[in-house]
Protein backbone atom coordinates (compact mmCIF):
# COMPACT_ATOMS: atom_id res chain seq x y z
CA UNK A 1 0.00 0.00 0.00
CA UNK A 2 3.01 2.43 1.24
CA UNK A 3 4.35 1.70 -2.71
CA UNK A 4 1.64 2.47 -4.32
CA UNK A 5 1.09 6.04 -2.31
CA UNK A 6 4.43 6.73 -3.24
CA UNK A 7 3.91 6.44 -6.73
CA UNK A 8 0.78 8.23 -7.27
CA UNK A 9 2.64 11.14 -5.10
CA UNK A 10 5.63 11.07 -7.56
CA UNK A 11 2.85 10.84 -10.34
CA UNK A 12 1.24 13.53 -8.72
CA UNK A 13 4.35 15.81 -8.64
CA UNK A 14 5.48 15.21 -11.52
CA UNK A 15 1.98 16.50 -13.40
CA UNK A 16 2.23 19.66 -11.40
CA UNK A 17 5.63 20.39 -13.27
CA UNK A 18 4.39 19.37 -15.98
CA UNK A 19 1.40 22.11 -15.76
CA UNK A 20 3.37 24.73 -14.14
CA UNK A 21 5.80 24.47 -16.87
CA UNK A 22 2.87 24.98 -19.58
CA UNK A 23 2.00 27.87 -17.45
CA UNK A 24 4.93 29.34 -17.13
CA UNK A 25 6.42 28.67 -20.92
CA UNK A 26 2.55 30.58 -22.07
CA UNK A 27 3.02 33.51 -19.62
CA UNK A 28 6.23 34.19 -21.23
CA UNK A 29 5.13 33.77 -24.34
CA UNK A 30 2.29 36.40 -23.80
CA UNK A 31 4.77 38.91 -22.26
CA UNK A 32 6.88 38.85 -24.73
CA UNK A 33 4.04 39.12 -27.70
CA UNK A 34 2.24 41.65 -25.96
CA UNK A 35 -1.31 41.46 -27.71
CA UNK A 36 -0.43 40.18 -31.08
CA UNK A 37 -1.72 37.26 -30.57
CA UNK A 38 -5.02 38.77 -30.68
CA UNK A 39 -3.75 40.81 -33.40
CA UNK A 40 -2.62 37.76 -35.51
CA UNK A 41 -6.47 35.93 -34.74
CA UNK A 42 -8.25 39.15 -36.06
CA UNK A 43 -6.69 40.00 -39.04
CA UNK A 44 -5.04 36.80 -40.85
CA UNK A 45 -9.02 34.98 -41.39
CA UNK A 46 -10.17 35.93 -44.40
CA UNK A 47 -8.83 32.37 -46.24
CA UNK A 48 -9.87 29.08 -45.11
CA UNK A 49 -6.20 27.67 -44.95
CA UNK A 50 -5.04 31.00 -43.57
CA UNK A 51 -7.16 30.49 -41.03
CA UNK A 52 -6.29 26.82 -39.97
CA UNK A 53 -2.70 27.51 -39.86
CA UNK A 54 -2.86 30.89 -37.79
CA UNK A 55 -4.98 28.61 -35.42
CA UNK A 56 -2.43 25.64 -35.39
CA UNK A 57 0.33 28.37 -34.71
CA UNK A 58 -0.79 30.36 -32.09
CA UNK A 59 -1.64 27.20 -30.48
CA UNK A 60 1.59 25.79 -30.58
CA UNK A 61 3.19 28.68 -29.23
CA UNK A 62 0.58 29.33 -26.20
CA UNK A 63 0.87 25.26 -25.58
CA UNK A 64 -2.63 25.09 -25.26
CA UNK A 65 -5.78 24.74 -27.34
CA UNK A 66 -8.26 25.79 -24.58
CA UNK A 67 -6.38 29.38 -24.81
CA UNK A 68 -7.14 29.64 -28.46
CA UNK A 69 -10.95 29.04 -28.33
CA UNK A 70 -11.29 30.95 -25.06
CA UNK A 71 -9.72 33.89 -26.90
CA UNK A 72 -12.24 33.22 -30.03
CA UNK A 73 -14.90 32.93 -27.71
CA UNK A 74 -14.27 36.39 -26.68
CA UNK A 75 -13.78 37.87 -30.15
CA UNK A 76 -16.89 35.99 -31.52
CA UNK A 77 -18.84 37.44 -28.29
CA UNK A 78 -17.73 40.75 -28.82
CA UNK A 79 -18.49 40.69 -32.93
CA UNK A 80 -14.53 40.80 -33.32
CA UNK A 81 -14.53 38.02 -35.18
CA UNK A 82 -17.16 35.96 -36.79
CA UNK A 83 -18.91 32.00 -36.23
CA UNK A 84 -17.42 31.59 -40.03
CA UNK A 85 -13.66 32.85 -39.36
CA UNK A 86 -13.51 31.31 -35.75
CA UNK A 87 -14.56 27.41 -36.95
CA UNK A 88 -11.49 27.07 -39.21
CA UNK A 89 -9.38 28.57 -36.33
CA UNK A 90 -10.61 26.10 -33.74
CA UNK A 91 -9.58 23.16 -36.51
CA UNK A 92 -6.31 24.89 -36.90
CA UNK A 93 -6.19 25.02 -32.88
CA UNK A 94 -6.93 21.28 -32.56
CA UNK A 95 -3.56 20.44 -34.63
CA UNK A 96 -1.33 22.73 -33.14
CA UNK A 97 -2.06 21.64 -29.92
CA UNK A 98 -0.43 18.20 -30.63
CA UNK A 99 3.01 20.11 -30.54
CA UNK A 100 3.13 19.91 -27.03
CA UNK A 101 2.68 15.69 -26.96
CA UNK A 102 5.27 15.59 -29.91
CA UNK A 103 8.30 17.47 -27.67
CA UNK A 104 7.55 15.51 -24.74
CA UNK A 105 7.99 12.15 -26.64
CA UNK A 106 11.22 13.40 -27.33
CA UNK A 107 14.69 11.86 -24.82
CA UNK A 108 14.97 15.28 -23.32
CA UNK A 109 17.08 14.84 -20.33
CA UNK A 110 19.79 16.68 -20.69
CA UNK A 111 17.92 19.36 -22.47
CA UNK A 112 15.54 19.91 -20.15
CA UNK A 113 17.82 21.05 -17.56
CA UNK A 114 19.90 23.19 -19.83
CA UNK A 115 16.84 24.93 -20.80
CA UNK A 116 15.79 25.37 -17.02
CA UNK A 117 19.16 26.86 -16.34
CA UNK A 118 19.27 29.00 -19.24
CA UNK A 119 15.71 30.43 -18.01
CA UNK A 120 16.65 30.88 -14.44
CA UNK A 121 19.46 32.52 -14.95
CA UNK A 122 17.51 35.05 -17.81
CA UNK A 123 15.00 35.38 -15.09
CA UNK A 124 17.30 36.26 -11.82
CA UNK A 125 20.29 37.45 -13.10
CA UNK A 126 19.34 40.17 -15.72
CA UNK A 127 16.86 43.26 -15.39
CA UNK A 128 15.67 43.58 -18.73
CA UNK A 129 12.45 42.70 -18.76
CA UNK A 130 12.24 41.49 -22.62
CA UNK A 131 14.97 38.48 -20.93
CA UNK A 132 13.02 37.81 -18.24
CA UNK A 133 9.76 37.33 -20.37
CA UNK A 134 11.94 34.72 -22.50
CA UNK A 135 13.71 33.53 -19.13
CA UNK A 136 10.45 32.29 -18.42
CA UNK A 137 9.74 30.22 -21.98
CA UNK A 138 13.08 28.59 -21.33
CA UNK A 139 12.08 28.19 -17.96
CA UNK A 140 9.08 26.77 -18.02
CA UNK A 141 9.94 24.52 -21.16
CA UNK A 142 12.28 23.00 -19.43
CA UNK A 143 10.20 22.51 -16.48
CA UNK A 144 7.43 21.08 -18.49
CA UNK A 145 9.90 18.22 -19.57
CA UNK A 146 11.49 17.12 -16.15
CA UNK A 147 7.48 17.16 -15.02
CA UNK A 148 7.57 14.19 -17.81
CA UNK A 149 10.63 12.70 -16.91
CA UNK A 150 9.23 12.72 -13.27
CA UNK A 151 5.75 10.92 -14.51
CA UNK A 152 7.74 8.71 -16.53
CA UNK A 153 9.73 7.03 -13.55
CA UNK A 154 6.95 7.24 -11.21
CA UNK A 155 4.51 5.20 -12.84
CA UNK A 156 7.39 2.16 -13.68
CA UNK A 157 7.07 0.50 -10.87
CA UNK A 158 3.47 -0.19 -11.77
CA UNK A 159 4.05 -2.61 -14.64
CA UNK A 160 4.20 -5.05 -11.87
CA UNK A 161 1.10 -4.54 -10.07
CA UNK A 162 -1.55 -7.04 -11.65
CA UNK A 163 -4.20 -4.93 -10.43
CA UNK A 164 -3.11 -2.29 -12.44
CA UNK A 165 -3.28 -4.39 -15.71
CA UNK A 166 -6.90 -5.34 -14.99
CA UNK A 167 -8.09 -1.47 -14.75
CA UNK A 168 -5.88 -0.93 -18.10
CA UNK A 169 -7.36 -3.64 -19.60
CA UNK A 170 -10.97 -2.29 -19.06
CA UNK A 171 -10.08 0.70 -21.43
CA UNK A 172 -10.56 -1.87 -24.68
CA UNK A 173 -14.12 -0.80 -24.44
CA UNK A 174 -14.78 2.57 -26.45
CA UNK A 175 -17.23 3.64 -24.29
CA UNK A 176 -14.87 3.24 -21.56
CA UNK A 177 -12.32 4.71 -22.72
CA UNK A 178 -13.48 7.95 -24.52
CA UNK A 179 -15.65 8.46 -21.26
CA UNK A 180 -12.92 8.04 -18.81
CA UNK A 181 -10.15 10.55 -20.87
CA UNK A 182 -13.08 13.15 -21.13
CA UNK A 183 -13.88 13.16 -17.92
CA UNK A 184 -9.94 13.06 -16.59
CA UNK A 185 -9.10 16.13 -19.13
CA UNK A 186 -12.35 17.94 -17.78
CA UNK A 187 -10.49 17.87 -13.92
CA UNK A 188 -7.33 19.24 -15.36
CA UNK A 189 -8.53 21.51 -18.07
CA UNK A 190 -5.49 20.17 -20.34
CA UNK A 191 -5.75 17.55 -22.82
CA UNK A 192 -1.87 17.79 -23.41
CA UNK A 193 -1.23 17.14 -19.90
CA UNK A 194 -3.66 13.94 -19.59
CA UNK A 195 -1.92 12.90 -23.07
CA UNK A 196 1.41 13.24 -21.49
CA UNK A 197 0.20 11.10 -18.17
CA UNK A 198 -1.08 8.81 -21.28
CA UNK A 199 2.58 8.57 -22.57
CA UNK A 200 4.17 7.98 -19.63
CA UNK A 201 1.92 5.08 -19.00
CA UNK A 202 2.23 3.56 -22.42
CA UNK A 203 5.89 2.99 -21.22
CA UNK A 204 4.92 0.57 -18.70
CA UNK A 205 3.79 -2.35 -22.04
CA UNK A 206 0.04 -2.71 -19.53
CA UNK A 207 -2.06 -0.24 -21.76
CA UNK A 208 -2.73 -1.47 -25.32
CA UNK A 209 -2.66 0.98 -28.20
CA UNK A 210 -6.33 0.37 -28.68
CA UNK A 211 -7.32 1.55 -25.50
CA UNK A 212 -4.71 4.67 -25.93
CA UNK A 213 -6.90 5.33 -28.54
CA UNK A 214 -9.92 5.34 -27.37
CA UNK A 215 -8.50 7.87 -23.90
CA UNK A 216 -7.10 10.06 -26.90
CA UNK A 217 -10.66 10.59 -28.50
CA UNK A 218 -12.09 11.27 -24.68
CA UNK A 219 -8.92 13.33 -23.71
CA UNK A 220 -9.98 16.04 -26.90
CA UNK A 221 -13.29 15.94 -25.94
CA UNK A 222 -12.68 17.22 -22.78
CA UNK A 223 -10.77 19.48 -23.35
CA UNK A 224 -13.78 21.35 -24.49
CA UNK A 225 -14.83 22.14 -20.82
CA UNK A 226 -12.13 25.29 -20.67
CA UNK A 227 -14.09 27.35 -23.77
CA UNK A 228 -17.67 25.96 -22.23
CA UNK A 229 -17.08 27.52 -18.91
CA UNK A 230 -15.47 30.81 -20.60
CA UNK A 231 -18.64 31.17 -22.39
CA UNK A 232 -21.05 30.77 -19.66
CA UNK A 233 -23.54 34.02 -19.58
CA UNK A 234 -21.83 35.15 -22.35
CA UNK A 235 -24.18 35.59 -26.22
CA UNK A 236 -25.31 33.62 -28.52
CA UNK A 237 -22.58 33.60 -30.75
CA UNK A 238 -20.10 32.80 -27.98
CA UNK A 239 -21.80 29.44 -26.56
CA UNK A 240 -21.77 28.90 -30.18
CA UNK A 241 -17.94 28.92 -30.72
CA UNK A 242 -17.52 26.78 -27.51
CA UNK A 243 -20.38 24.38 -28.89
CA UNK A 244 -18.28 24.20 -32.37
CA UNK A 245 -15.46 23.03 -30.68
CA UNK A 246 -17.28 20.69 -28.87
CA UNK A 247 -18.81 19.26 -31.81
CA UNK A 248 -15.68 18.95 -34.05
CA UNK A 249 -13.88 16.43 -31.30
CA UNK A 250 -17.19 14.83 -30.80
CA UNK A 251 -18.03 14.01 -34.59
CA UNK A 252 -14.04 13.44 -35.27
CA UNK A 253 -14.11 10.81 -32.39
CA UNK A 254 -17.34 9.19 -33.77
CA UNK A 255 -15.96 8.97 -37.27
CA UNK A 256 -12.58 7.97 -35.60
CA UNK A 257 -13.91 4.63 -34.04
CA UNK A 258 -15.70 4.04 -37.56
CA UNK A 259 -12.51 4.15 -38.83
CA UNK A 260 -10.58 2.10 -36.87
CA UNK A 261 -12.69 -0.81 -36.91
CA UNK A 262 -11.74 -0.85 -41.01
CA UNK A 263 -8.39 -0.25 -40.81
CA UNK A 264 -5.39 -1.28 -38.42
CA UNK A 265 -4.71 2.26 -37.38
CA UNK A 266 -3.36 0.68 -33.68
CA UNK A 267 -0.95 -1.29 -35.82
CA UNK A 268 0.10 1.73 -37.72
CA UNK A 269 0.67 3.54 -35.12
CA UNK A 270 2.90 0.79 -33.74
CA UNK A 271 4.66 0.49 -36.50
CA UNK A 272 5.58 4.38 -36.75
CA UNK A 273 8.41 3.77 -33.93
CA UNK A 274 9.34 1.71 -31.37
CA UNK A 275 9.00 4.22 -28.74
CA UNK A 276 5.30 4.05 -27.00
CA UNK A 277 5.57 7.60 -26.30
CA UNK A 278 6.10 8.80 -29.93
CA UNK A 279 3.90 5.91 -30.47
CA UNK A 280 0.78 8.15 -28.51
CA UNK A 281 2.40 11.23 -30.33
CA UNK A 282 2.12 10.33 -33.90
CA UNK A 283 -1.14 8.67 -33.18
CA UNK A 284 -2.35 12.02 -31.46
CA UNK A 285 -1.37 14.42 -34.30
CA UNK A 286 -2.58 11.92 -37.08
CA UNK A 287 -5.75 11.82 -35.52
CA UNK A 288 -6.40 15.66 -35.77
CA UNK A 289 -4.93 15.81 -38.90
CA UNK A 290 -7.19 13.65 -40.42
CA UNK A 291 -10.40 14.80 -38.66
CA UNK A 292 -9.24 18.13 -40.05
CA UNK A 293 -9.32 17.07 -43.55
CA UNK A 294 -12.52 14.79 -43.07
CA UNK A 295 -14.69 17.95 -41.52
CA UNK A 296 -12.66 20.62 -43.41
CA UNK A 297 -15.98 21.02 -46.54
CA UNK A 298 -18.31 21.06 -43.36
CA UNK A 299 -16.98 23.86 -41.30
CA UNK A 300 -19.76 25.62 -42.45
CA UNK A 301 -22.45 22.85 -41.88
CA UNK A 302 -20.87 23.00 -38.01
CA UNK A 303 -21.65 26.81 -37.76
CA UNK A 304 -25.12 26.29 -39.10
CA UNK A 305 -26.25 23.34 -36.79
CA UNK A 306 -25.08 25.57 -33.76
CA UNK A 307 -27.33 28.24 -34.57
CA UNK A 308 -29.89 25.72 -35.08
CA UNK A 309 -28.91 24.54 -31.00
CA UNK A 310 -28.20 27.52 -29.96
CA UNK A 311 -30.84 30.09 -30.32
CA UNK A 312 -30.12 33.90 -30.38
CA UNK A 313 -30.46 36.14 -27.78
CA UNK A 314 -32.46 39.57 -27.49
CA UNK A 315 -29.73 41.35 -25.52
CA UNK A 316 -28.55 44.82 -27.33
CA UNK A 317 -25.18 44.88 -25.38
CA UNK A 318 -22.62 42.73 -23.99
CA UNK A 319 -21.21 43.66 -20.57
CA UNK A 320 -17.49 42.43 -19.53
CA UNK A 321 -18.90 39.55 -17.08
CA UNK A 322 -20.29 38.24 -19.95
CA UNK A 323 -18.00 37.31 -21.50
CA UNK A 324 -16.84 34.44 -18.52
CA UNK A 325 -13.34 36.12 -17.71
CA UNK A 326 -14.52 36.24 -14.11
CA UNK A 327 -14.43 32.20 -14.50
CA UNK A 328 -11.73 31.80 -16.58
CA UNK A 329 -7.88 32.55 -15.73
CA UNK A 330 -5.58 30.41 -17.58
CA UNK A 331 -3.61 30.48 -20.36
CA UNK A 332 -4.83 33.50 -22.66
CA UNK A 333 -6.27 35.60 -20.81
CA UNK A 334 -4.71 38.76 -20.86
CA UNK A 335 -5.35 38.93 -24.61
CA UNK A 336 -8.98 38.14 -23.76
CA UNK A 337 -9.53 41.22 -20.94
CA UNK A 338 -8.12 43.21 -23.21
CA UNK A 339 -10.36 42.25 -25.91
CA UNK A 340 -12.92 42.54 -23.07
CA UNK A 341 -12.05 45.84 -21.61
CA UNK A 342 -12.30 47.15 -25.26
CA UNK A 343 -15.93 45.83 -26.49
CA UNK A 344 -17.44 47.61 -23.04
CA UNK A 345 -15.44 51.22 -24.15
CA UNK A 346 -16.65 50.66 -27.26
CA UNK A 347 -20.17 50.08 -25.42
CA UNK A 348 -19.51 53.39 -23.33
CA UNK A 349 -18.69 54.96 -25.81
CA UNK A 350 -21.98 54.82 -28.31
CA UNK A 351 -24.03 55.21 -24.97
CA UNK A 352 -22.51 58.35 -23.99
CA UNK A 353 -22.41 59.89 -26.88
CA UNK A 354 -25.96 59.15 -27.98
CA UNK A 355 -26.90 60.68 -24.34
CA UNK A 356 -25.21 63.87 -25.57
CA UNK A 357 -27.11 64.13 -29.22
CA UNK A 358 -30.36 63.38 -27.20
CA UNK A 359 -30.49 65.85 -25.01
CA UNK A 360 -29.11 68.56 -27.42
CA UNK A 361 -31.70 67.80 -29.32
CA UNK A 362 -34.59 67.52 -26.62
CA UNK A 363 -33.50 71.45 -25.60
CA UNK A 364 -33.09 72.91 -29.02
CA UNK A 365 -36.69 71.48 -29.60
CA UNK A 366 -37.71 71.87 -25.91
CA UNK A 367 -39.30 67.93 -25.57
CA UNK A 368 -39.19 65.37 -22.78
CA UNK A 369 -40.22 62.26 -24.93
CA UNK A 370 -36.81 61.04 -24.60
CA UNK A 371 -36.08 61.36 -21.52
CA UNK A 372 -36.70 58.30 -19.71
CA UNK A 373 -34.74 56.65 -22.39
CA UNK A 374 -31.72 58.97 -21.71
CA UNK A 375 -32.29 58.59 -18.04
CA UNK A 376 -32.33 54.45 -18.05
CA UNK A 377 -28.78 54.26 -20.76
CA UNK A 378 -27.21 57.19 -18.29
CA UNK A 379 -27.75 54.04 -15.39
CA UNK A 380 -26.31 51.61 -17.79
CA UNK A 381 -22.83 53.75 -18.44
CA UNK A 382 -22.87 54.55 -14.46
CA UNK A 383 -23.06 50.22 -14.00
CA UNK A 384 -20.96 49.82 -16.90
CA UNK A 385 -18.23 52.13 -15.02
CA UNK A 386 -18.84 50.13 -11.85
CA UNK A 387 -18.24 46.96 -13.26
CA UNK A 388 -14.95 48.12 -14.66
CA UNK A 389 -13.87 49.70 -11.32
CA UNK A 390 -14.48 45.92 -10.50
CA UNK A 391 -12.75 44.16 -13.09
CA UNK A 392 -9.64 46.35 -12.66
CA UNK A 393 -9.26 44.66 -9.57
CA UNK A 394 -9.12 41.22 -11.56
CA UNK A 395 -7.07 42.21 -14.61
CA UNK A 396 -4.36 43.83 -12.00
CA UNK A 397 -3.64 40.19 -10.99
CA UNK A 398 -2.72 39.12 -14.53
CA UNK A 399 1.08 39.20 -16.11
CA UNK A 400 1.16 42.18 -18.95
CA UNK A 401 3.27 43.32 -20.74
CA UNK A 402 4.54 46.80 -20.39
CA UNK A 403 3.16 47.75 -23.60
CA UNK A 404 -0.52 46.47 -22.28
CA UNK A 405 -0.36 47.43 -18.62
CA UNK A 406 -0.45 51.04 -20.21
CA UNK A 407 -2.96 50.44 -22.43
CA UNK A 408 -5.25 49.09 -19.79
CA UNK A 409 -4.63 52.01 -17.13
CA UNK A 410 -5.66 54.21 -20.74
CA UNK A 411 -9.05 52.46 -21.20
CA UNK A 412 -9.65 53.13 -17.47
CA UNK A 413 -8.69 57.19 -17.61
CA UNK A 414 -11.04 57.03 -20.83
CA UNK A 415 -14.98 55.48 -19.70
CA UNK A 416 -13.80 58.37 -16.66
CA UNK A 417 -14.28 61.23 -19.32
CA UNK A 418 -17.26 58.20 -20.95
CA UNK A 419 -19.27 58.75 -17.65
CA UNK A 420 -18.70 62.43 -16.75
CA UNK A 421 -19.72 62.83 -20.83
CA UNK A 422 -22.59 60.97 -19.62
CA UNK A 423 -23.13 62.96 -16.10
CA UNK A 424 -23.26 66.03 -18.10
CA UNK A 425 -26.06 65.12 -21.04
CA UNK A 426 -28.34 64.27 -17.94
CA UNK A 427 -27.79 67.43 -16.75
CA UNK A 428 -28.63 69.05 -19.97
CA UNK A 429 -31.57 66.59 -20.29
CA UNK A 430 -32.55 68.22 -16.51
CA UNK A 431 -32.75 71.48 -18.04
CA UNK A 432 -35.44 70.54 -20.22
CA UNK A 433 -38.06 70.81 -17.33
CA UNK A 434 -37.26 73.99 -16.61
CA UNK A 435 -38.65 77.20 -18.57
CA UNK A 436 -38.28 77.05 -22.56
CA UNK A 437 -34.91 78.67 -23.32
CA UNK A 438 -35.39 81.77 -25.68
CA UNK A 439 -35.21 81.39 -29.16
CA UNK A 440 -32.27 82.99 -29.59
CA UNK A 441 -30.56 81.02 -27.46
CA UNK A 442 -31.91 77.90 -29.37
CA UNK A 443 -30.46 79.42 -32.63
CA UNK A 444 -27.39 79.24 -30.90
CA UNK A 445 -27.59 75.91 -29.59
CA UNK A 446 -27.76 74.38 -33.06
CA UNK A 447 -24.60 76.18 -33.66
CA UNK A 448 -22.88 74.12 -31.06
CA UNK A 449 -24.89 71.02 -31.81
CA UNK A 450 -23.34 70.90 -35.09
CA UNK A 451 -19.96 71.03 -33.74
CA UNK A 452 -20.55 68.60 -31.38
CA UNK A 453 -21.33 66.61 -34.89
CA UNK A 454 -18.21 67.41 -36.32
CA UNK A 455 -15.86 67.01 -32.88
CA UNK A 456 -17.29 62.89 -33.67
CA UNK A 457 -16.70 63.26 -37.49
CA UNK A 458 -12.93 64.85 -36.65
CA UNK A 459 -12.67 61.38 -34.44
CA UNK A 460 -12.61 59.22 -36.46
CA UNK A 461 -12.12 60.58 -39.74
CA UNK A 462 -9.50 63.11 -39.85
CA UNK A 463 -5.58 62.49 -40.47
CA UNK A 464 -5.09 64.08 -37.50
CA UNK A 465 -7.98 63.91 -35.52
CA UNK A 466 -5.93 65.49 -31.96
CA UNK A 467 -4.76 68.48 -34.11
CA UNK A 468 -8.60 68.90 -34.95
CA UNK A 469 -10.45 68.10 -32.03
CA UNK A 470 -8.00 70.88 -30.03
CA UNK A 471 -9.17 73.34 -32.64
CA UNK A 472 -12.86 72.53 -32.08
CA UNK A 473 -12.50 72.52 -28.24
CA UNK A 474 -10.81 76.45 -28.92
CA UNK A 475 -13.76 76.95 -31.08
CA UNK A 476 -16.27 75.78 -28.61
CA UNK A 477 -14.57 77.89 -25.59
CA UNK A 478 -14.82 80.86 -27.70
CA UNK A 479 -18.55 80.02 -29.03
CA UNK A 480 -19.63 79.41 -25.33
CA UNK A 481 -18.10 82.38 -23.75
CA UNK A 482 -19.75 84.71 -26.12
CA UNK A 483 -23.14 83.27 -25.94
CA UNK A 484 -22.79 83.55 -22.03
CA UNK A 485 -22.54 87.17 -22.82
CA UNK A 486 -24.97 87.23 -25.44
CA UNK A 487 -27.58 85.88 -22.71
CA UNK A 488 -26.51 88.60 -20.17
CA UNK A 489 -27.03 91.40 -23.22
CA UNK A 490 -30.19 89.97 -23.77
CA UNK A 491 -31.25 89.71 -19.54
CA UNK A 492 -30.73 93.65 -19.49
CA UNK A 493 -32.68 93.92 -22.14
CA UNK A 494 -35.37 92.38 -21.39
CA UNK A 495 -35.60 89.54 -24.26
CA UNK A 496 -35.23 86.89 -21.91
CA UNK A 497 -36.66 85.63 -18.15
CA UNK A 498 -33.62 85.57 -15.49
CA UNK A 499 -34.40 81.56 -15.23
CA UNK A 500 -33.93 81.54 -19.05
CA UNK A 501 -30.51 83.07 -18.52
CA UNK A 502 -29.59 81.07 -15.23
CA UNK A 503 -31.07 78.04 -17.36
CA UNK A 504 -28.69 78.99 -20.82
CA UNK A 505 -25.54 79.63 -19.03
CA UNK A 506 -25.39 76.60 -16.91
CA UNK A 507 -26.45 74.35 -20.14
CA UNK A 508 -23.60 76.23 -21.91
CA UNK A 509 -20.95 75.48 -18.56
CA UNK A 510 -22.15 71.44 -19.35
CA UNK A 511 -21.55 71.80 -23.02
CA UNK A 512 -18.10 73.33 -22.79
CA UNK A 513 -16.89 71.12 -20.30
CA UNK A 514 -18.08 67.82 -22.83
CA UNK A 515 -15.85 69.18 -25.30
CA UNK A 516 -13.04 69.03 -22.86
CA UNK A 517 -13.80 65.46 -22.13
CA UNK A 518 -13.44 64.72 -26.13
CA UNK A 519 -10.24 66.32 -26.15
CA UNK A 520 -9.14 64.17 -23.26
CA UNK A 521 -10.06 60.80 -24.92
CA UNK A 522 -8.51 62.01 -28.31
CA UNK A 523 -5.58 62.90 -26.19
CA UNK A 524 -5.21 59.28 -24.61
CA UNK A 525 -5.86 57.85 -28.19
CA UNK A 526 -2.85 59.71 -29.05
CA UNK A 527 -0.04 59.06 -26.98
CA UNK A 528 -0.95 55.26 -27.10
CA UNK A 529 -0.98 54.87 -30.25
CA UNK A 530 -4.02 53.51 -31.23
CA UNK A 531 -7.42 54.55 -32.91
CA UNK A 532 -10.34 55.85 -31.49
CA UNK A 533 -12.46 53.39 -30.45
CA UNK A 534 -15.79 53.99 -31.29
CA UNK A 535 -16.81 54.31 -35.05
CA UNK A 536 -19.62 56.89 -34.36
CA UNK A 537 -21.99 57.09 -37.47
CA UNK A 538 -22.84 60.54 -37.77
CA UNK A 539 -25.30 60.03 -40.31
CA UNK A 540 -27.34 59.02 -37.91
CA UNK A 541 -27.14 62.39 -35.88
CA UNK A 542 -28.53 64.49 -38.41
CA UNK A 543 -31.85 65.80 -38.13
CA UNK A 544 -33.26 69.41 -36.95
Amino acid sequence: MGEIVEIVVSMLGGLALFLYGMRMMSNGLELTAGNSMKSVLEKLTSNRIISILVGAGVTALVQSSSATTVMLVSFVGSSIMTLEQAVWIIMGANIGATMTNMLTALNMSMVASLLAIIGVIAIVFIKRPRFNHIGLIFAGLGILFIGMELMSAAVMPLREFDAFHDIMSTFTNPLIGVLFGALFTALIQSSSASIGILQSLSITGAISMDSSLYLIFGMNIGTCITAALASIGANSDAKRTALIHFLFNVISTFLFIILIQLVPFASWMQASSGDPKVQIANANIVYKAVSVFLLFPFGQRLVDLSRRLIRDDQRADLLLCELGMDRYGGVGTAAVALTSFERLLDQMTRMAFENVKLSLDALIRHEEKHREELYEREQRINASRHQINEYMNRISALELSEADGEKVISYFKITTDLERLGDHAKNLMGHVEEEALNEDARTELVILRNLFRQALQAMVHSQDPVTEMAAIETQADALTSLYEKHQLQRLRAQACTPVQCVTYVNVLTDIERIFDHLTNIMEECRDHGYPFPYAFDTASSSGA
